[in-house]
């Protein structure tokens, strides 16, 4: 007799495909479940009885070690569905694979003397290298010593509140390079305190103590309004000719609403140009191409969608732009005076919107360098190297993807005449990164959005002592001589609320060192320990196509790899980068990148996605002993967590997006599992969105809300019209095959039952909360 196979539904991409509009790069198929924060207010019985009929499809609640039903009775309802922890004597966390050169760059923590809160700029005063300024996103500057700090100090705090809501905030500080003359420093920054009333601003403060602190804020550029809470640049630099720069990204909104990509006036879009010291508040330096009319004097460059983040060599006074792309292209400019970078005529050197035939192109300068959304999301520019500790890249521009969280420098081939790309940091930790610092020796450091600096320095690239596993059945896990068998260390779990993976089964398991245990986290994320090997496995059409590992490595981080499976389903390879691969019937599969995985396994999710509270507190069957139990009260059972946990009837419980828990539940849940990954409070997803199940509809910020990432043609559109799914962005996203598809990696085919769930809701809303 077979088993039942109990499917607790599949999880559509649909929210997902709403809640990512604003660009979190997700891969529908990365991993463990997408998770983040346990729910209020429903209990373990919800959970319990919420599985989908027999015959959904899209997600193996139940299965064997091979993946197939076993033969075996129905199983039996018990208090725990495993006695005893399994030891763990094969499946740990290798070590990362090799770095890509013999003279690579490793990311080194540094400053971990001091906490620090949103870094978003790091720098010195010119001539005095014993201290490090950074600038904090709401709008405090700190200093500290430059070696071995162990305390910090509060120098400089903006006038009036900060908006720090979706991009905005303290974005840009530069020194003036006669600072020991005049003791200024520069401000940009976003002011108010919602997204009605944002306006950027240029300030300029004074220091009387050499640095000790800053005061008499005053007005240089601004205030003006922005229209929409993303693409506000921020940048300041000043360049070895003595004036400040200044970017502005196109005012927001998707596929550039206002038009601003091209207007010569006004300060979107644009690389502006300040002569601080000739007049005040500035003068247009000569070289300007408006100074003498035509649009606005302070433009050095436009034709930028968002050049968040630029660079000016000190060597040559080449300005470097990476400019974030909207729906398919990233780009970094070399940036000439008077110079039209294409937006929003083209994206990168292509028309815009995708799809368009021809497009101007007379007037508009092409890219230096491009790369497509199969490779990264939001280019993040970076300075030429000219320091001394790293002389394999004295020269190379750097520049990091701030989703995939990928570092690279980039030189002239002098064969090819094109850039060359070097990905430098294959064995470094990936958080999301924020911005680039420099000091005055010209070292460069990353500054991440948990709050971390790195330093980047060059490693001898001394291969790890044992290679990384380039077959499935030698990394421990599974039987070596039927990688198909997981090993008995192996504990097998399921979410309540599962991702939809384009329609495959998934059998997922996790392992943990002998003798450590899973912390569990105020929002109910599971933490776990260094050496942990989470796995998920997806089959379709009943055959294995790929097998993901996501391990903690020694250095605390995380990192995703995948394997293909062979068609003789003998074993399974791991591959280097991501590829599509052509299956039966007309069907296809995409493998995501090491660092596509780090775009869905997000830091202020917690990485692991899908192991919480929340998303374990329901019923599995176990297949080792044919037991139905509840998997929190089993797994501490088994002594997993500490401290331990308390009764699963008292700890909350997310329902199944297809069960019987009321709709609104239902739809929250499937955001939670599909959109809070990237859509929380510091995620990378843009917007001001927030799908997290314990969020309430008012905080999701959905209502009636105008996109900042394009309305995919549809008049009126909104993130969510009550009532009204065609008008509902929410649910146009899900349903789109085209560019604004979101995801926009790793899924491709509608998942129409999420979509009639997220329309039915829609339908339901009838009013926007107050």
């Amino acid at each position: 007799m077979r088993l039942r196979r109990l499917a607790r539904g599949i999880l559509p991409v649909a929210l997902l495909v709403a809640a990512c509009f604003a660009g979190c790069g997700t891969d529908a198929t990365l991993g463990p479940e997408d998770a983040g924060n346990p729910l209020d207010g429903t209990t373990a019985d919800t959970a319990t009885t919420d599985a989908a009929p027999e015959g959904s499809t899209g997600d193996a609640r139940v299965t064997d070690a091979t993946g197939d039903a076993a033969d075996a009775l129905a199983p039996t309802r018990a208090p725990f569905g495993l006695d005893t922890r399994p030891p763990n004597p094969t499946c740990k966390a290798p070590v990362r694979p090799a770095p890509p050169s013999p003279a690579s760059v490793q990311l080194r923590p540094t400053f971990s003397g001091i906490t620090l809160d949103s870094p978003m700029v790091l720098t010195q005063i010119p001539g005095d290298n014993s201290r490090i300024f950074i600038a904090q996103r709401e709008g405090t500057v700190v200093s500290f010593a430059a070696t071995n700090p162990t305390s910090k100090t509060v120098v400089a705090t903006m006038p009036g509140p900060v908006d720090v809501v979706a991009e905005g905030g303290l974005l840009g500080m530069a020194f003036h390079p006669k600072f020991a003359q005049n003791g200024f420093v520069y401000f940009s920054y976003t002011s108010g305190t919602d997204t009605t009333d944002m306006q950027s601003v240029i300030i300029r403060m004074k220091s009387t103590d050499n640095g000790l602190s800053f005061g008499t804020p005053v007005t240089i550029l601004g205030p003006f309004n922005q229209p929409y809470p993303n693409h506000n640049g921020g940048d300041l630099h000043f360049g070895p000719d003595g004036y400040l720069y200044a970017s502005f990204g196109d005012g927001g909104g998707g596929g550039d609403p206002l038009g601003n990509g091209q207007k010569t006036t006004g300060y979107f879009s644009k690389i502006l140009r300040l002569d601080v010291d000739s007049a005040f508040p500035y003068a247009i330096p000569d070289g300007n191409p408006f100074k003498a009319g035509g649009g606005e004097p302070t433009t050095f460059a436009y034709g930028f969608r968002n050049p968040y983040r630029f660079s000016i060599d000190p060597v040559s006074g080449n300005v470097w732009v990476g400019d974030v792309g909207e729906n398919d292209w990233e780009e970094i400019d070399q940036v000439v005076a008077g110079g039209n970078y294409g937006w929003n005529t083209r994206e990168g050197a292509h028309c815009f919107p995708p799809g368009t035939p021809t497009c101007r192109t007379t007037g508009l300068i092409d890219p230096w360098l491009e790369y497509s959304h199969t490779v990264g999301y939001c280019v993040l520019g970076g300075p030429v190297y000219r320091g001394s500790k790293m002389p394999g890249q004295v020269g190379r521009l750097f520049a990091a993807d701030c989703a995939t969280t990928a570092v690279h420098s980039y030189a002239i081939d002098p064969i090819t005449g094109l850039p060359n790309d070097l990905e430098v940091d294959d064995s470094a930790p990936r958080p999301y990164y924020v911005g680039f610092g420099e000091d005055n020796a010209h070292e460069i450091y990353l500054l991440g959005m948990n709050s971390t600096v790195y330093a980047l320095e060059e490693s001898a690239g001394t291969p790890p002592s044992l290679p990384f596993p380039d077959l499935l059945s030698k990394t421990g896990c599974f039987d070596p001589t039927d990688p198909k068998k997981p090993v008995p260390a192996l504990i097998p779990y399921a979410p309540n609320s599962p991702f939809w993976s384009d329609g495959a089964d998934k059998e997922r398991y996790f392992a943990l060192p002998d003798g450590e245990t899973i912390t569990v986290k105020p929002d109910g994320d599971f933490d776990f320990p260094i050496g942990s090997v989470l796995i998920k496995q997806f089959r379709v059409d009943q055959k294995l196509v790929e097998t993901r590992l996501f391990v903690r490595h020694v250095d605390g981080d995380w990192g995703g790899y995948t394997y293909e499976w062979n068609d003789a389903q003998t074993d399974a390879t791991l591959l280097p980068s991501n590829k599509t691969k052509t299956l039966s019937a007309g069907k296809s599969w995409y493998f995501p990148s090491r660092g596509e995985c780090m775009t869905c396994h997000t830091q202020a999710s917690g990485r692991s996605l899908g192991l919480e509270i929340g998303q374990l507190n329901g019923d599995f069957v176990y297949p080792s002993t044919n037991r139905i139990s509840n998997q929190l009260a089993t797994l501490d059972k088994l002594a997993l967590f500490a401290p331990p946990l308390q009764s699963p009837a008292t700890l909350p419980a997310i329902p199944s997006p297809f069960g019987s828990a009321p709709m609104d539940a239902r739809a929250r849940a499937y955001l939670h599992t599909n959109c809070s990954h990237c859509h929380r409070p510091t995620g990378p997803g843009g917007g001001a969105m927030d799908f997290r199940y314990t969020t309430t509809f008012s905080g999701t910020r959905t209502c009636n809300i105008a996109p900042d990432r394009g309305d995919l043609g549809v008049p009126g559109a909104r993130l969510l019209v009550p009532g009204s799914p065609l008008t509902s962005l929410l649910s146009l996203r899900l349903r789109t095959t085209g560019p604004g598809r979101m995801p926009p990696i790793g899924t491709k085919v509608t998942d129409t039952r999420g979509a009639q769930l997220v329309d039915d809701w829609i339908r339901g809303v009838t009013t926007c909360p107050p």
